[in-house]
């Protein structure tokens, strides 16, 4: 079953709601990772979770919670609040598919050295 979210709601301290879509927080954080040449499985462990489910969470297939929003953030030296305030104001470019594209070969590069290895 497919989670479609459209809006996250977050109350800051200073008891404001900031409506924001989830598909943005998601894209975001996957704008981040590949800024700074991480892979979703180098995340994923930090996060004691799976691969598989770090990435659906940011391909934004499965409910993204606030304590996996806070627990990112703090990988990336931000709170949750940091991060939620800048995917409001992000706006993804052709530049950042590129990012990804070439992240994406270069773990296969990776995958396909590490497998040559005895």
């Amino acid at each position: 079953m497919r989670y479609k979210s459209k809006i996250l709601n977050f109350r800051a301290k200073n008891s404001m709601i900031m409506n924001i879509s989830a598909k943005k927080v998601s894209k975001y954080i996957e704008n981040l990772r590949n800024k700074e040449n991480v892979t979703q499985a180098e995340i994923a462990e930090k996060l004691r979770m799976s691969q598989q489910n770090y990435s659906s969470k940011e391909k934004n297939t499965r409910q993204l919670s606030f304590d996996f929003i806070n627990a990112v953030a703090s990988y990336f030296g931000k709170t949750g609040l940091q991060l939620i305030n800048e995917a409001h104001q992000f706006e993804p470019s052709k530049k950042d598919s590129s990012v990804k594209e070439f992240n994406e070969i270069r773990a296969k590069i990776i995958s396909a050295i590490d497998e040559l290895k005895p």
